[in-house]
């Protein structure tokens, strides 16, 4: 395997765990600043907690190596958070750059992704 490969696996994989670890948390305690992002997106507030429980549990499958099915799931989690984040930022009618660090971290999840891919680590 390539060294490049590798590099790209462990730092995409820190940063998306160590971003959604921390989101997850902010989601689930329902932060002031996650609540007030959510409910102007037109979302209840309860979902922050779904979202901030689901990051939580897709840092966990994601880390984990006992089962390969359960990583791709936690992946294919966290493309939805990603893309789902961005797209309600534009159906709230919100500038591109309100968006950008959502689609920022899915281009992280798809580096982590596809160099795990690489690597058979998925």
């Amino acid at each position: 395997m390539s060294k490049i490969t590798k590099i790209t696996f462990y730092a995409s994989t820190a940063i998306l765990c160590l971003s959604m670890l921390w989101g997850g948390f902010l989601d689930a305690s329902k932060n002031e600043m996650a609540v007030s992002g959510i409910t102007y997106l037109g979302y209840p507030v309860y979902f922050a907690v779904i979202i901030g429980v689901a990051k939580i549990l897709g840092v966990i499958g994601i880390l984990q190596n006992k089962s390969r099915l359960l990583k791709s799931w936690a992946y294919a989690g966290f493309v939805f958070d990603t893309l789902g984040a961005a797209v309600s930022t534009f159906a709230a009618g919100l500038p591109f750059v309100v968006a950008l660090p959502a689609l920022i971290a899915f281009v992280v999840v798809m580096a982590s992704f596809v160099s795990a891919r690489k690597l058979g680590k998925v």
